[in-house]
Protein backbone atom coordinates (compact mmCIF):
# COMPACT_ATOMS: atom_id res chain seq x y z
CA UNK A 1 0.00 0.00 0.00
CA UNK A 2 2.92 2.39 0.61
CA UNK A 3 4.22 1.80 -2.80
CA UNK A 4 0.99 2.98 -4.26
CA UNK A 5 1.17 5.96 -3.38
CA UNK A 6 4.43 6.58 -3.63
CA UNK A 7 4.20 5.92 -7.17
CA UNK A 8 0.69 8.08 -7.70
CA UNK A 9 3.04 11.18 -6.60
CA UNK A 10 5.53 10.22 -8.68
CA UNK A 11 3.40 9.69 -11.73
CA UNK A 12 3.04 13.20 -11.06
CA UNK A 13 6.60 14.03 -10.19
CA UNK A 14 8.60 12.00 -12.75
CA UNK A 15 6.76 12.75 -15.98
CA UNK A 16 10.22 12.34 -17.62
CA UNK A 17 10.05 12.69 -21.20
CA UNK A 18 6.91 13.31 -22.03
CA UNK A 19 7.62 16.70 -22.45
CA UNK A 20 11.27 16.52 -23.03
CA UNK A 21 10.33 17.72 -27.29
CA UNK A 22 8.99 20.90 -26.16
CA UNK A 23 11.96 23.17 -26.96
CA UNK A 24 11.94 25.49 -23.94
CA UNK A 25 15.64 26.94 -22.56
CA UNK A 26 15.66 27.13 -18.88
CA UNK A 27 18.34 27.43 -16.45
CA UNK A 28 17.98 25.07 -13.14
CA UNK A 29 19.62 26.00 -10.06
CA UNK A 30 20.89 23.25 -7.99
CA UNK A 31 20.32 22.57 -4.05
CA UNK A 32 19.80 25.71 -2.72
CA UNK A 33 19.30 25.89 0.99
CA UNK A 34 16.12 27.14 2.53
CA UNK A 35 16.60 26.08 5.96
CA UNK A 36 18.00 23.96 8.71
CA UNK A 37 17.11 21.32 11.10
CA UNK A 38 18.64 19.45 13.39
CA UNK A 39 21.76 20.23 11.18
CA UNK A 40 20.26 18.86 8.27
CA UNK A 41 19.94 21.53 5.19
CA UNK A 42 16.70 21.79 3.76
CA UNK A 43 16.60 22.13 0.03
CA UNK A 44 14.72 23.10 -3.32
CA UNK A 45 15.58 23.32 -6.96
CA UNK A 46 14.57 26.87 -9.14
CA UNK A 47 13.86 26.49 -12.61
CA UNK A 48 13.95 29.46 -14.50
CA UNK A 49 12.47 29.73 -17.92
CA UNK A 50 14.27 31.81 -20.50
CA UNK A 51 11.12 33.71 -20.93
CA UNK A 52 9.93 34.45 -17.67
CA UNK A 53 6.46 35.34 -16.75
CA UNK A 54 7.38 36.66 -13.72
CA UNK A 55 5.37 34.44 -11.23
CA UNK A 56 5.83 31.46 -9.27
CA UNK A 57 4.95 27.82 -8.83
CA UNK A 58 5.99 25.62 -5.75
CA UNK A 59 6.16 21.96 -6.44
CA UNK A 60 5.57 20.14 -3.51
CA UNK A 61 8.32 16.93 -3.51
CA UNK A 62 6.47 14.42 -1.53
CA UNK A 63 4.65 11.08 -1.93
CA UNK A 64 3.63 9.49 1.27
CA UNK A 65 5.67 12.19 3.14
CA UNK A 66 8.33 11.47 1.95
CA UNK A 67 10.83 13.66 0.04
CA UNK A 68 13.61 13.59 -2.22
CA UNK A 69 16.04 15.59 -4.34
CA UNK A 70 16.32 12.78 -7.04
CA UNK A 71 12.38 12.91 -7.59
CA UNK A 72 13.03 16.81 -9.22
CA UNK A 73 12.75 16.25 -13.03
CA UNK A 74 12.98 19.29 -14.92
CA UNK A 75 11.10 18.06 -17.66
CA UNK A 76 7.91 17.43 -16.00
CA UNK A 77 7.19 21.21 -15.50
CA UNK A 78 7.20 21.99 -19.54
CA UNK A 79 3.78 23.06 -19.20
CA UNK A 80 4.96 25.60 -17.08
CA UNK A 81 7.77 26.76 -18.07
CA UNK A 82 6.63 26.97 -21.55
CA UNK A 83 4.10 30.00 -20.41
CA UNK A 84 7.19 31.47 -18.22
CA UNK A 85 6.53 30.24 -14.80
CA UNK A 86 9.30 29.73 -12.90
CA UNK A 87 9.43 26.76 -10.49
CA UNK A 88 10.16 25.78 -6.85
CA UNK A 89 10.76 22.36 -6.52
CA UNK A 90 10.79 21.98 -2.72
CA UNK A 91 12.28 18.97 -0.91
CA UNK A 92 11.11 18.62 2.85
CA UNK A 93 12.44 16.67 5.93
CA UNK A 94 11.08 13.03 5.67
CA UNK A 95 9.30 10.60 7.54
CA UNK A 96 10.09 8.31 9.53
CA UNK A 97 12.12 10.54 11.06
CA UNK A 98 9.94 13.80 10.73
CA UNK A 99 6.05 13.78 11.59
CA UNK A 100 3.53 15.43 8.95
CA UNK A 101 3.19 18.24 11.49
CA UNK A 102 7.14 18.72 11.55
CA UNK A 103 7.07 18.58 7.25
CA UNK A 104 4.45 21.13 7.46
CA UNK A 105 6.46 23.26 9.29
CA UNK A 106 9.40 22.83 6.41
CA UNK A 107 6.66 23.84 3.60
CA UNK A 108 5.51 27.17 5.50
CA UNK A 109 9.63 27.97 5.77
CA UNK A 110 9.99 27.37 1.67
CA UNK A 111 7.51 29.65 0.99
CA UNK A 112 8.90 32.26 3.52
CA UNK A 113 12.24 31.89 1.72
CA UNK A 114 11.41 32.16 -1.92
CA UNK A 115 8.94 34.81 -1.01
CA UNK A 116 12.27 36.87 0.83
CA UNK A 117 14.24 36.30 -2.60
CA UNK A 118 11.98 36.66 -5.17
CA UNK A 119 13.69 39.76 -6.42
CA UNK A 120 16.27 37.58 -6.90
CA UNK A 121 14.95 34.98 -9.09
CA UNK A 122 12.38 37.63 -10.60
CA UNK A 123 9.08 36.35 -9.47
CA UNK A 124 6.49 38.66 -7.87
CA UNK A 125 6.09 37.93 -4.08
CA UNK A 126 2.66 38.49 -3.72
CA UNK A 127 1.52 35.68 -6.51
CA UNK A 128 2.97 32.27 -6.08
CA UNK A 129 1.41 29.39 -6.83
CA UNK A 130 1.75 25.88 -5.05
CA UNK A 131 0.95 22.12 -6.84
CA UNK A 132 1.64 18.53 -5.69
CA UNK A 133 0.13 15.08 -5.96
CA UNK A 134 -0.86 12.97 -3.19
CA UNK A 135 0.93 14.08 0.00
CA UNK A 136 2.29 16.46 -1.90
CA UNK A 137 -1.37 17.77 -2.52
CA UNK A 138 -2.15 17.62 1.01
CA UNK A 139 0.46 19.79 1.81
CA UNK A 140 -0.58 22.38 -0.85
CA UNK A 141 -3.64 22.90 0.61
CA UNK A 142 -2.08 22.95 4.05
CA UNK A 143 -0.33 25.84 2.28
CA UNK A 144 -3.49 27.19 0.89
CA UNK A 145 -5.47 27.18 4.06
CA UNK A 146 -3.27 27.86 6.73
CA UNK A 147 -0.34 30.51 5.08
CA UNK A 148 0.30 32.36 8.14
CA UNK A 149 1.63 36.00 8.72
CA UNK A 150 5.55 36.40 9.56
CA UNK A 151 6.74 37.07 12.90
CA UNK A 152 7.85 40.95 12.79
CA UNK A 153 10.57 40.35 15.91
CA UNK A 154 12.18 37.44 14.05
CA UNK A 155 15.41 37.49 13.96
CA UNK A 156 16.13 35.47 10.84
CA UNK A 157 14.39 37.67 8.12
CA UNK A 158 12.44 34.86 6.16
CA UNK A 159 10.49 34.36 9.43
CA UNK A 160 9.05 37.89 8.86
CA UNK A 161 7.25 36.65 5.62
CA UNK A 162 4.30 35.72 5.02
CA UNK A 163 3.42 31.75 3.91
CA UNK A 164 0.79 31.97 2.36
CA UNK A 165 0.04 31.43 -1.40
CA UNK A 166 -2.47 32.70 -4.00
CA UNK A 167 -3.47 29.99 -6.46
CA UNK A 168 -3.85 26.09 -5.37
CA UNK A 169 -4.23 23.42 -7.64
CA UNK A 170 -3.01 19.72 -6.98
CA UNK A 171 -3.68 16.08 -7.37
CA UNK A 172 -5.46 13.57 -5.01
CA UNK A 173 -4.72 15.19 -1.83
CA UNK A 174 -6.20 13.70 1.47
CA UNK A 175 -8.37 16.70 3.25
CA UNK A 176 -9.94 15.00 6.56
CA UNK A 177 -8.43 12.53 7.95
CA UNK A 178 -11.04 12.04 10.44
CA UNK A 179 -13.90 10.91 7.58
CA UNK A 180 -11.35 9.07 5.57
CA UNK A 181 -13.96 7.98 2.45
CA UNK A 182 -16.89 7.77 5.07
CA UNK A 183 -17.85 9.77 7.93
CA UNK A 184 -16.09 8.45 11.13
CA UNK A 185 -13.91 6.89 9.11
CA UNK A 186 -9.92 7.39 10.91
CA UNK A 187 -7.01 7.30 9.21
CA UNK A 188 -4.38 9.01 11.13
CA UNK A 189 -1.55 6.26 10.28
CA UNK A 190 -4.33 3.02 10.74
CA UNK A 191 -6.63 1.88 8.65
CA UNK A 192 -5.88 2.62 5.13
CA UNK A 193 -3.11 4.25 5.95
CA UNK A 194 -1.75 1.82 8.16
CA UNK A 195 1.24 1.88 6.40
CA UNK A 196 2.09 5.48 6.56
CA UNK A 197 2.14 5.07 10.55
CA UNK A 198 5.04 6.61 10.94
CA UNK A 199 4.20 9.97 9.48
CA UNK A 200 1.63 10.22 12.20
CA UNK A 201 4.18 9.58 15.13
CA UNK A 202 3.42 8.27 18.35
CA UNK A 203 0.34 9.99 19.11
CA UNK A 204 -1.20 7.86 16.23
CA UNK A 205 -0.85 5.60 18.89
CA UNK A 206 -4.54 5.76 20.92
CA UNK A 207 -7.54 7.30 19.74
CA UNK A 208 -7.96 10.34 21.67
CA UNK A 209 -5.06 11.78 19.99
CA UNK A 210 -5.89 10.62 16.81
CA UNK A 211 -8.84 12.96 16.60
CA UNK A 212 -6.59 15.32 18.19
CA UNK A 213 -3.93 15.45 15.31
CA UNK A 214 -6.32 14.58 12.73
CA UNK A 215 -8.04 17.72 12.81
CA UNK A 216 -4.54 19.32 13.22
CA UNK A 217 -3.10 18.19 9.98
CA UNK A 218 -6.61 18.17 8.43
CA UNK A 219 -6.61 21.37 5.69
CA UNK A 220 -10.40 20.63 5.73
CA UNK A 221 -10.77 21.92 8.78
CA UNK A 222 -8.56 25.77 8.21
CA UNK A 223 -10.90 26.76 4.94
CA UNK A 224 -11.96 30.18 5.75
CA UNK A 225 -13.25 32.25 3.37
CA UNK A 226 -10.02 33.85 2.89
CA UNK A 227 -8.66 30.72 1.16
CA UNK A 228 -7.11 31.05 -2.33
CA UNK A 229 -8.74 29.22 -5.40
CA UNK A 230 -8.50 25.69 -5.52
CA UNK A 231 -8.37 23.27 -7.91
CA UNK A 232 -8.11 19.30 -7.80
CA UNK A 233 -8.05 16.36 -9.90
CA UNK A 234 -9.09 13.38 -8.14
CA UNK A 235 -9.98 9.82 -10.02
CA UNK A 236 -13.11 8.88 -8.92
CA UNK A 237 -11.59 5.16 -8.64
CA UNK A 238 -8.95 5.73 -6.07
CA UNK A 239 -8.64 3.51 -3.37
CA UNK A 240 -5.88 5.06 -1.19
CA UNK A 241 -7.21 8.68 -1.46
CA UNK A 242 -10.86 8.45 -1.82
CA UNK A 243 -12.58 10.60 -4.14
CA UNK A 244 -15.38 11.52 -1.35
CA UNK A 245 -11.65 13.42 0.42
CA UNK A 246 -11.61 15.56 -2.40
CA UNK A 247 -15.35 16.34 -2.91
CA UNK A 248 -16.03 16.69 1.03
CA UNK A 249 -12.82 19.75 0.80
CA UNK A 250 -14.45 21.35 -2.47
CA UNK A 251 -18.14 21.59 -0.82
CA UNK A 252 -17.04 22.82 2.39
CA UNK A 253 -14.78 25.60 0.18
CA UNK A 254 -17.92 26.40 -1.43
CA UNK A 255 -19.99 26.91 1.29
CA UNK A 256 -17.52 29.67 2.95
CA UNK A 257 -17.83 31.67 -0.78
CA UNK A 258 -14.56 30.50 -1.59
CA UNK A 259 -13.42 29.86 -5.70
CA UNK A 260 -13.02 25.51 -5.45
CA UNK A 261 -13.12 23.16 -8.33
CA UNK A 262 -12.93 19.34 -8.56
CA UNK A 263 -12.28 17.67 -11.91
CA UNK A 264 -13.20 14.33 -11.70
CA UNK A 265 -11.10 11.42 -13.67
CA UNK A 266 -13.65 8.80 -14.56
CA UNK A 267 -11.99 5.34 -13.62
CA UNK A 268 -8.88 6.31 -12.89
CA UNK A 269 -7.43 5.47 -9.64
CA UNK A 270 -4.31 6.85 -7.67
CA UNK A 271 -1.95 8.10 -10.58
CA UNK A 272 -2.57 7.21 -13.82
CA UNK A 273 -0.37 6.46 -16.59
CA UNK A 274 -1.52 9.92 -18.67
CA UNK A 275 -1.55 12.32 -16.20
CA UNK A 276 1.14 14.42 -18.00
CA UNK A 277 -2.40 15.56 -19.98
CA UNK A 278 -3.81 16.98 -17.14
CA UNK A 279 -1.02 19.38 -16.28
CA UNK A 280 -1.97 21.71 -18.59
CA UNK A 281 -5.44 22.40 -17.02
CA UNK A 282 -3.10 23.37 -13.45
CA UNK A 283 -1.64 25.91 -15.63
CA UNK A 284 -4.69 26.85 -17.23
CA UNK A 285 -5.32 27.76 -13.28
CA UNK A 286 -1.97 29.68 -12.53
CA UNK A 287 -2.77 31.57 -15.21
CA UNK A 288 -6.59 32.70 -14.56
CA UNK A 289 -5.55 32.63 -10.65
CA UNK A 290 -2.43 33.98 -10.37
CA UNK A 291 -1.37 36.47 -13.57
CA UNK A 292 -5.35 37.41 -13.67
CA UNK A 293 -5.25 36.06 -17.72
CA UNK A 294 -9.47 35.66 -18.30
CA UNK A 295 -10.81 32.67 -19.17
CA UNK A 296 -10.94 32.49 -23.28
CA UNK A 297 -13.74 30.57 -24.81
CA UNK A 298 -11.41 27.20 -25.42
CA UNK A 299 -11.73 25.04 -28.18
CA UNK A 300 -12.79 21.57 -26.71
CA UNK A 301 -10.12 19.09 -28.23
CA UNK A 302 -8.76 15.91 -28.23
CA UNK A 303 -6.35 13.56 -30.08
CA UNK A 304 -7.69 10.31 -32.10
CA UNK A 305 -4.55 8.14 -32.88
CA UNK A 306 -4.37 5.03 -34.67
CA UNK A 307 -0.93 3.07 -36.67
CA UNK A 308 -0.82 0.28 -39.19
CA UNK A 309 1.22 -1.49 -36.71
CA UNK A 310 1.09 -3.39 -33.78
CA UNK A 311 1.30 -0.69 -30.94
CA UNK A 312 1.58 -2.54 -28.30
CA UNK A 313 5.33 -2.43 -28.25
CA UNK A 314 5.01 0.91 -28.64
CA UNK A 315 3.09 2.31 -25.65
CA UNK A 316 5.15 3.78 -23.76
CA UNK A 317 6.69 5.75 -26.59
CA UNK A 318 3.19 6.84 -27.83
CA UNK A 319 2.34 8.04 -24.59
CA UNK A 320 5.31 10.36 -24.74
CA UNK A 321 4.96 11.42 -28.41
CA UNK A 322 1.35 12.48 -28.22
CA UNK A 323 1.66 14.31 -25.28
CA UNK A 324 4.49 16.28 -26.57
CA UNK A 325 2.00 16.61 -30.20
CA UNK A 326 -0.99 17.54 -28.16
CA UNK A 327 1.08 20.00 -25.47
CA UNK A 328 1.99 22.00 -29.04
CA UNK A 329 -1.63 21.65 -30.31
CA UNK A 330 -2.76 23.25 -26.95
CA UNK A 331 -0.21 26.10 -27.09
CA UNK A 332 -1.08 27.21 -30.60
CA UNK A 333 -4.79 27.17 -30.21
CA UNK A 334 -4.22 29.21 -27.04
CA UNK A 335 -2.42 31.43 -29.39
CA UNK A 336 -5.58 32.01 -31.71
CA UNK A 337 -9.08 33.07 -31.61
CA UNK A 338 -10.46 30.48 -33.85
CA UNK A 339 -14.18 31.58 -35.00
CA UNK A 340 -16.95 29.36 -33.00
CA UNK A 341 -18.49 26.99 -34.92
CA UNK A 342 -15.64 25.48 -36.83
CA UNK A 343 -16.59 22.17 -35.81
CA UNK A 344 -14.82 18.82 -36.70
CA UNK A 345 -11.76 16.61 -37.66
CA UNK A 346 -9.28 17.31 -39.22
CA UNK A 347 -7.08 13.73 -39.97
CA UNK A 348 -3.45 14.02 -40.60
CA UNK A 349 -1.47 11.10 -42.29
CA UNK A 350 2.72 10.83 -42.27
CA UNK A 351 5.62 8.73 -40.96
CA UNK A 352 7.42 8.68 -37.52
CA UNK A 353 11.00 7.47 -38.49
CA UNK A 354 13.21 5.08 -36.30
CA UNK A 355 15.44 7.99 -35.75
CA UNK A 356 12.57 10.67 -34.42
CA UNK A 357 11.92 11.89 -38.06
CA UNK A 358 8.41 13.04 -39.61
CA UNK A 359 8.01 12.50 -43.48
CA UNK A 360 5.36 12.27 -45.85
CA UNK A 361 3.14 14.29 -43.72
CA UNK A 362 -0.50 15.19 -45.87
CA UNK A 363 -3.55 16.12 -44.90
CA UNK A 364 -6.51 13.05 -45.05
CA UNK A 365 -9.63 14.96 -43.78
CA UNK A 366 -10.41 18.66 -42.61
CA UNK A 367 -13.92 19.41 -41.32
CA UNK A 368 -12.95 22.46 -39.84
CA UNK A 369 -10.56 24.92 -41.72
CA UNK A 370 -7.35 26.29 -43.77
CA UNK A 371 -6.26 28.01 -40.58
CA UNK A 372 -7.36 24.47 -37.77
CA UNK A 373 -5.34 22.44 -40.84
CA UNK A 374 -2.54 24.15 -40.49
CA UNK A 375 -2.16 24.43 -37.00
CA UNK A 376 -2.55 20.60 -36.58
CA UNK A 377 0.29 20.19 -39.12
CA UNK A 378 2.86 22.86 -37.16
CA UNK A 379 1.69 20.76 -33.82
CA UNK A 380 2.97 17.62 -35.28
CA UNK A 381 6.16 19.02 -37.13
CA UNK A 382 7.26 21.92 -34.37
CA UNK A 383 8.24 19.32 -31.92
CA UNK A 384 9.68 16.68 -34.21
CA UNK A 385 12.32 15.48 -34.38
CA UNK A 386 11.22 13.05 -31.45
CA UNK A 387 13.17 10.59 -29.72
CA UNK A 388 14.76 7.64 -31.37
CA UNK A 389 13.45 4.58 -30.85
CA UNK A 390 15.75 2.17 -28.38
CA UNK A 391 17.77 -0.04 -29.96
CA UNK A 392 15.98 -3.00 -28.43
CA UNK A 393 12.44 -1.89 -29.66
CA UNK A 394 13.62 -1.53 -33.38
CA UNK A 395 15.02 -4.89 -33.40
CA UNK A 396 11.49 -6.26 -31.37
CA UNK A 397 9.66 -4.81 -34.17
CA UNK A 398 11.69 -5.37 -37.09
CA UNK A 399 11.30 -1.93 -39.18
CA UNK A 400 12.36 1.16 -39.00
CA UNK A 401 9.29 3.47 -39.19
CA UNK A 402 5.81 3.53 -38.72
CA UNK A 403 2.84 4.87 -40.30
CA UNK A 404 0.60 6.94 -38.31
CA UNK A 405 -2.64 8.69 -38.86
CA UNK A 406 -3.83 11.24 -36.06
CA UNK A 407 -7.61 12.99 -35.57
CA UNK A 408 -7.71 16.27 -34.54
CA UNK A 409 -11.26 16.83 -33.06
CA UNK A 410 -12.44 20.91 -32.64
CA UNK A 411 -15.90 21.72 -31.01
CA UNK A 412 -15.99 25.60 -30.42
CA UNK A 413 -19.26 25.59 -29.56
Amino acid sequence: MKKLLLIGCLALLTITTTWSQTKVDFKRTEDVIYGRKFGTALTLDVVQPANSNGFGIIFVISGGWFSSHDAINPNSYMPFLERGYTIFAVVHGSQPKFQVTEITQDMHRAVRFIRHNAAKYGVDPNHLGVTGGSAGGHLSLTLGTQGEPGKDDAKDPVDRESSAVQAVACFFPPTDFLNYGQPGEDAVGVGILKDFKPAFGPRSETAEERQKLGKEISPIYFVTSNMPPTLIIHGDADKLVPIQQAESFVKRAKEFGTTAKLIVKEGKAHGWKDMNLDMPALADWFDQYLRGLKPKDRVSRRIGFTSKTDSGPFRAYDTVFIAAIQSRWYDLLDKRDLARGHNGAVVLAFRLNHDGRITELKEVKNEVGELEGLICQKAVLEPAPFERWPSDLRRRVGTDYRDLHLTFYFDTN
